[in-house]
């Protein structure tokens, strides 16, 4: 019988469970150890599961209800809700998740005007803001802190022109895309 050669990494492994053999430690158990400690770690600054995050249409809610208030704070009159805003956000929402693109103009080149045209939407004027949102538990308020940060999408949130809203949202996993249509009606 010939020496056997073992690769440098067996022998740091033999090393390894001779050393902890030698402390009455039975390898096997060591390492199933070692391996739920590993599965825990990995849960270790996750947000929590999936079902602590809103639900779409929680989102969609708070969002609206955000808009409002910030109106309210401003003096201004509140936007009526429109479902088939909200039908048509939801949409644009879905569409951006599923194509992979996050803007207001498709990789088509469909429009905010297009997509209400489309709808059966009269209106004198439109406005929309959009917001990715990426394991944040409340994305209603991330996404109206951003809009509310920025100059155009805070103008579309305060537009005195405005008297309708929708909001939509589409949701993968913990990352959201709203969409908030606004117009004022023919």
């Amino acid at each position: 019988m010939g020496t056997q050669i073992r690769p440098a990494y067996w022998l740091q492994m033999e090393s390894k469970v001779t050393r902890i053999q030698n402390y009455g430690i039975n390898p096997a158990l060591f390492l199933l150890l070692i391996a739920l400690l590993g599965c825990l770690s990995c849960s270790v600054g996750n947000s929590g599961p999936l079902q602590d995050f809103p639900s779409e249409a929680q989102v969609e809610a708070a969002s609206f209800d955000l808009i409002n208030q910030d109106r309210q704070q401003q003096g201004l009159p509140e936007l009526v809700l429109d479902e088939r805003l909200s039908t048509i956000a939801r949409a644009h929402s879905a569409d951006m998740r599923d194509r992979g693109y996050f803007d207001h103009i498709s990789p088509d080149g469909t429009t905010i005007s297009d997509r209400l045209t489309r709808g059966g939407i009269s209106f004198r004027y439109a406005g929309e803001n959009l917001e990715l949102t990426k394991n944040v538990p409340d994305p209603a308020t991330m996404a109206n802190t951003q809009f509310l940060s920025d100059s155009s999408h805070r103008g579309n949130l305060l537009n005195t022109r405005f008297k309708r809203a929708g909001v939509g949202v589409a949701r993968s996993g913990n990352t959201y895309w709203i969409t908030q249509d606004f117009i004022d009606p023919k």
